[in-house]
């Protein structure tokens, strides 16, 4: 994703080019009067692009801020959900805050060691209120992280959701979510903002081969999905899960 900066400065810079140009009649801060008229509509259709453009980029604020759980790096997805947190409570006092899902994580672990009891407490250390938590604990899988959570936020009425988490994390749930957008599964209406953390390399690793085999499972759409233990991609899959294991933070 091309950073919004990034995008300002090139809309910049052919405002410039295109004020430069020789048939506008424009040089330094004279217009040319035989060809003033013509001028003013360029420069008046311009300002009206440059403010569109600005507008389309703007940042919008959040409706919720996923926090997907189940492999032992929620600490850095919680300081990143709440970076971007803070910094949309300073831009907008009285805005509605966003809230936060916290998602997934199933397994035999008692509740009060659970990564769902621990990055409850840690929001709640931040001043989070409970009425500003969901918790949807039934997912096993990144696909289930990212679908169940989409269907709580849209039963709130929420379109606009960040997802915090290391950047081969987030191409997996934008694999997964654009693909469920074109089968009807998730609302075309919603638009995801990428909350990216630091990425290690076992990361890297981890993420890359999580998201090829997710492309390799959804390869008939979801009415074919069916993962295969025994599969080939399975069996590679475990055994490198095996060796990286998620990188503990």
């Amino acid at each position: 994703m091309i950073n919004r900066k990034i995008w300002s400065s090139a809309s910049l810079l052919l405002a410039l080019f295109i004020l430069s140009l020789p048939y506008l009649g424009i040089t330094g801060n004279v217009i040319n009067e035989t060809q003033s008229g013509q001028s003013v509509i360029y420069i008046i259709a311009l300002v009206f692009f440059l403010v569109s453009v600005f507008l389309f980029l703007s940042k919008q604020s959040l409706d919720a801020i996923i926090i997907p759980l189940g492999d032992q790096i929620y600490k850095k997805r919680v300081k990143r959900a709440m970076k971007e947190y803070d910094e949309e409570v300073e831009r907008d006092p009285n805005g509605k805050p966003a809230y936060f899902v916290i998602s997934g994580e199933q397994g035999n672990v008692p509740l009060n060691k659970s990564e769902r009891y621990i990055t409850y407490n840690e929001l709640r250390e931040h001043g989070i209120k409970p009425s500003q938590m969901v918790v949807e604990g039934s997912s096993h899988t990144s696909m289930e992280n990212i679908l169940n959570s989409l269907n709580r936020i849209k039963k709130k009425g929420g379109k606009n959701v960040g997802i915090a988490s290391y950047p081969w994390h987030l191409e997996r749930f934008d694999y997964i979510i654009n693909k469920a957008k074109k089968e009807g599964i998730v609302d075309r209406d919603f638009k995801i903002h990428r909350l990216e953390t630091s990425e290690t390399p076992k990361e890297s690793v981890y993420g890359i081969l999580a998201y090829l085999l997710e492309r390799y499972n959804l390869r008939n759409g979801f009415k074919g999905y069916k993962r295969n233990k025994n599969s080939p991609f399975e069996k590679a899959w475990g055994w490198f899960k095996d060796i990286l294991n998620p990188p503990k933070k």
